[in-house]
């Protein structure tokens, strides 16, 4: 049995230019007070955040099998082909109108972000050594890439063209399904249902490529028939091999934020690799811009 999750390692926040922004001054974004006002609006204000929940999972291939009539007997050895990101993705962008008084005219500061990573999985194993752990960009076994500071752009309104609008979207990529038996013909048929993708999240029996048989059912080498199964999967920052945090690299990371999530997320209609809480596929977030992130706070 999983012994107890890890807690996450607390992560070193950057240091702020100003209260909670980081990277640049936060006079930009305060709003003044006194009798005059140069800068009272309207303002177009326009703000971006991106959180991702993960885990690392692996691809198992079945190498040997011995059989008996005694479950001591039965050892079952499995090889690491690789391993890929399973995530969840919330994203946020929203417009509002603003007549607050500013000190200036126009600001603009880019999104950052902080890690928070699991050193050790649920039964209790690490994959290195703590310095080898100890780089911020470094996710772990799991864990959270989280918005530190979201972006955040002040102009002038322009009627002609502006809009007050929040928009949101929560996807994963991946999708859960479980198994059923059909008796009723032979040989026996297994048809799968879809349900809800936080179903035994972090389990590592779920590999993320399952094999595929010939009548078109999906078989996990580790899981019962009945047990919920990872269906539709579209894992990312896949690395070749057992895992270990010496494999994990900044270039890496930002390629997945950046292109496969940022990127991914606001074309429409959402490409396959991302699907809705219920198994739909995802329409995306079209206002949401990759180009605005900041990475000079995570080495």
């Amino acid at each position: 049995m999983p012994g107890t999750i890890p807690a996450p390692v607390v992560p070193t926040f950057p240091e702020a230019g100003g209260g909670f922004w980081a990277g640049g001054s936060s006079s930009g974004m305060d709003e003044t007070s006194g009798v005059t006002c140069d800068f009272s609006g309207p303002h177009c204000i326009t703000t971006q955040s991106l959180g991702v929940t993960h885990y690392r999972n692996p691809k198992i291939q079945v190498s040997s099998l011995a059989l008996g009539l005694s479950a001591g007997l039965i050892n079952p050895g499995y090889n690491i082909l690789g391993t890929g990101i399973l995530c969840k993705v919330v994203a946020q962008v929203t417009v509002s109108k603003s007549y607050d008084c500013y000190a200036t005219a126009a600001w603009t500061q880019n999104q950052t972000f902080v890690i928070n990573s699991v050193s050790a999985d649920e039964y209790g194993n690490s994959y290195g050594t703590p310095a080898e752990f100890s780089s911020a960009y470094v996710l772990g076994v799991a864990g959270s890439i989280e918005t530190y500071q979201p972006y955040y752009h002040r102009r002038a309104w322009d009627p002609a063209i502006d809009v007050e609008t929040t928009s949101a979207i929560t996807v994963f990529n991946h999708t859960m399904g479980t198994r059923n038996l059909n008796k009723t013909t032979y040989p026996w048929q297994v048809t799968s249902a879809t349900v809800d993708p936080t179903i035994e999240w972090g389990d590592m029996e779920h590999e993320y490529y399952p094999q595929k048989h010939a009548n078109g059912a999906y078989w996990n080498g580790l899981s019962l028939v009945l047990e919920p199964y990872i269906n539709d999967s579209a894992p990312l920052y896949q690395l070749t091999g057992g895992y270990g945090y010496a494999q994990e690299s900044l270039g890496q990371l930002k390629n997945m934020v950046d292109f496969y999530i940022g990127n991914y997320i606001s074309q429409v209609p959402g490409l396959p690799r991302w699907w809705n809480q219920d198994g739909s596929a995802s329409q995306g977030l079209p206002a949401y811009d990759w180009k605005r992130h900041d990475w000079s706070t995570i080495t």
